[in-house]
């Protein structure tokens, strides 16, 4: 029943989004599909990025590094400032008998690069720190309380980690992992909709318990 009610709420405030969690939790119930972990991931990665959007009515949120880090790049360039020199063993390096670290000297040219290239980062992010306020805020009818801006942050955070395939496998079991992390997604989301909360220490306890079943 619950995630009827789930399924439900999403249907009428994100239809996308509804088909899709209908999916996951189609593959959840099926442990014959293989590499279901990666769709799962998928599944909340997408649902967090489109219900903002849903809500507020607003736009993507996006963030388009590529012509910041060639700008950065060719500056780089210009400078003739070191590449391949820059590894691990600069980055562990021992301070000098002066007690100083080693230390690089770019021009203003590359600073200046760096910087709006962490610039544009960090706008994306506080802007969908906002969009995500926001939305929580008109789906709870009232200011959000900290406690459920933490909660909502945790349920989506590690989706981005696990939603692509890697180069080499996480050493976990990639299937419990995700399996959890949906059902915690789930509880969160359900608690949050229903308002079925009034602290902190009963939202933990319900996605204890999601965690558990």
């Amino acid at each position: 029943m619950e995630r009827e009610e789930l399924f439900a709420w999403l249907t009428a405030t994100a239809s996308q989004a509804a088909s899709v969690y209908a999916g996951a939790v189609a593959i959840l119930r099926d442990d014959q599909i293989p590499g279901r972990h990666y769709f799962i991931w998928h599944t909340i990665r997408e649902i967090r990025s489109v219900l903002p959007r849903a809500i507020n009515g607003g736009g993507t949120v996006r963030f388009e590094p590529a012509p910041l880090i060639s700008a950065l790049a060719a500056a780089w360039r210009q400078d003739e400032l070191p590449l391949a020199e820059l590894g691990a063993a600069d980055a562990s390096a021992e301070p000098d008998v002066s007690g100083e670290l080693p230390t690089l000297t770019i021009s203003l040219a590359v600073a200046s690069a760096v910087v709006r290239l962490v610039n544009g980062s960090e706008a994306v992010r506080i802007r969908f720190s906002d969009a995500n306020q926001q939305a929580l805020a008109k789906v709870l009818g009232r200011d959000v309380p900290p406690y459920v801006a933490i909660a909502w942050s945790k349920a989506f955070a590690d989706a981005p980690k696990y939603a692509h395939i890697p180069d080499k496998p996480h050493p976990i079991d990639e299937t419990a992992n995700a399996v959890e992390g949906f059902l915690a997604f789930e509880a969160t989301l359900m608690t949050i909709t229903r308002k079925s909360f009034e602290n902190m220490d009963e939202l933990d306890a319900i996605l204890a318990r999601a965690n558990r079943s």
